[in-house]
């Protein structure tokens, strides 16, 4: 069985933790355009993880853990009534890819948070 790493689990439990603090039947609120990744039905979130390579069973492992708590937190109406949609990209565990995935996501995909 694949482990994930104790710091990784941390960092994962307190971003599920703000998550879970949200109120989940809350009406959409009007949002000015300029906030990126999200509109009054969406919100967009974005990572770089290892999804393949060497150390791929640790981006994956955390990847499936992420998207079980964000159906389920969907299925209860999203956040204030918006879905979160999760983008991921492989970055091998390799700093530069991780970076140009950075960028990716900030610029092109506009995402409201990295995780």
């Amino acid at each position: 069985m694949n482990r994930i790493s104790r710091p990784l689990l941390i960092i994962l439990a307190l971003f599920l933790a703000g998550l879970s603090a949200c109120d989940w039947m809350g009406p959409p609120t009007a949002v000015p355009e300029a906030v990126p990744g999200v509109d009054t039905h969406t919100l967009i979130i974005g990572s770089s993880m290892a999804l393949g390579g060497h150390a791929g069973y640790l981006g994956r492992q955390t990847l499936h853990g992420a998207l079980s708590y964000i159906q389920k937190v969907n299925e209860r109406g999203g956040i204030h009534g918006r879905k979160i949609k999760l983008i991921a990209y492989d970055d091998g565990y390799d700093p530069q890819v991780c970076v140009a995935n950075t960028q990716r996501l900030i610029i092109q995909d506009k995402v409201f948070a990295l995780f």
